[in-house]
């Protein structure tokens, strides 16, 4: 939350009932095992490696990002937030710092699911369940 705090403007962090939801959808979707989005409940799984490129990488996001409604980003520990998608495409790079954790993305009002990998991957899917 303190590496975060320069968004607090942009930015909500979810009460602890709200954060423990998130949490429980991230987790139910999540797939220890492989570190990766959990296939027996996703569909359309899409990675992509990072590299230097953030310019690609943005834009790749950008084409699988739904365009409205709210994104909640789900730390490991628990932490949660939520955003838009256009705050989030523009600081994706700047929320991921490669020393944080990983990290799931969901849509509130969209299927689409995302996984960060501190291995300096991302999954991106549809919710099935």
């Amino acid at each position: 939350m303190q590496e975060l705090r320069h968004f607090e403007e942009e930015i909500k962090w979810l009460p602890a009932p709200q954060a423990k939801q998130a949490y429980s959808l991230a987790h139910r979707h999540y797939c220890r095992a492989q570190k990766s989005l959990n296939p027996a409940n996703t569909t359309g799984n899409e990675r992509l490696a990072l590299s230097d490129d953030f310019e690609l990488a943005k834009q790749w996001l950008l084409a699988k990002l739904p365009s409205c409604g709210e994104l909640v980003v789900v730390f490991e520990n628990g932490d949660c937030f939520t955003c838009s998608p256009q705050f989030f495409i523009e600081n994706w790079e700047d929320i991921f710092l490669p020393t944080r954790d990983d990290a799931t993305v969901f849509a509130e009002l969209d299927p689409f699911i995302m996984f960060h990998c501190h291995e300096n991957e991302i999954e991106v899917a549809q919710r099935i369940s």
